[in-house]
């Protein structure tokens, strides 16, 4: 698909870092309108917190193979971060800083539990809150699964807005689950495709009964399927990934066709 603009994408992963990167455009299309700005709000791993906490010094990286202390997250100092209430607040800054049409908010999975409230809701509490602050699209971690495929599905209606992961196939039905693999946005023109990757191993981290009708595939054999197609229908390819900071990394080297890749799972600091 031809380039219409030239555009920079803008993504922030709330609280953390920023990311750009450019596409290139036809010479008829940036003689007309030469930058755009698009900006993306990105957050991962909530785990069902919804108030600030307390870090403790150390690593804050999950247990996920990550190589070693250059990919580790690391605080320094105990601080209270987080919470939704401080969230929202940044969400609103940018939107109303940067045009609340171009900001798009996605979330990298592993969302709404493991925190007590969002234990005795099944999830509810975290949805909620995320519906008030009106995000985009969600990819499936794999906590997302440990009140069981049937209550996911019953969030994902409950909040408005999709769930995915194209890597996660419902065997019932031999299509990726909700049939969410990826959502095509479109912001003055410019149309982004965002598609979804879950953890291939999820069934090794939860409860297999809670996932026995679904199939977890290699993330890298849905991207060499699907990515010819998305860039056909779109001109940014974003990948909304949760699969862990060192196969994101081999994922960006060996895709060159995505243009951003906004990652979960491990936890970490993404550089």
């Amino acid at each position: 698909m031809k380039r219409i603009r030239k555009t920079r994408i803008l993504s922030m992963l709330i609280g953390l870092a920023f990311f750009s990167v450019n596409a290139q455009n036809s010479k008829t299309a940036i003689e007309k309108q030469p930058n755009q700005i698009i900006t993306i709000l990105h957050t991962n791993d909530i785990h069902g917190n919804y108030m600030p906490f307390l870090t403790t010094t150390g690593s804050a990286t999950s247990q996920t193979g990550d190589p070693g202390a250059d990919s580790s997250f690391t605080f320094i100092k105990e601080a209270q971060i987080g919470g939704f209430a401080v969230l929202a607040t940044a969400i609103k800054e940018v939107r109303n800083l940067k045009n609340s049409d171009n900001v798009l908010l996605l979330d990298s999975g592993d969302t709404f539990s493991d925190d007590l409230l969002g234990n005795l809701t099944q999830g509810e509490a975290v949805i909620r809150m995320m519906k008030a602050l009106d995000y985009d699209y969600l990819a499936l971690g794999n906590h997302d699964f440990d009140y069981g495929r049937e209550r996911t599905e019953e969030l994902m209606q409950l909040a408005g807005f999709p769930f995915g992961a194209a890597n996660i196939e419902d065997v019932r039905t031999g299509k990726s689950i909700f049939n969410n693999p990826y959502i095509l946005k479109e912001v003055e023109g410019t149309k982004i495709a965002i598609l979804s990757l879950g953890y291939h191993n999820t069934k090794l981290t939860g409860n297999p009964e809670n996932m026995k009708d679904l199939k977890f595939r290699r993330g890298n054999e849905v991207l060499q399927e699907i990515l010819p197609e998305l860039r056909e229908k779109a001109d940014i390819v974003v990948l909304l990934s949760h699969q862990g900071t060192p196969v994101e990394r081999l994922t960006a080297e060996e895709f060159r066709e995505i243009d951003l890749v906004l990652g979960g799972h491990s936890h970490t600091l993404k550089k």
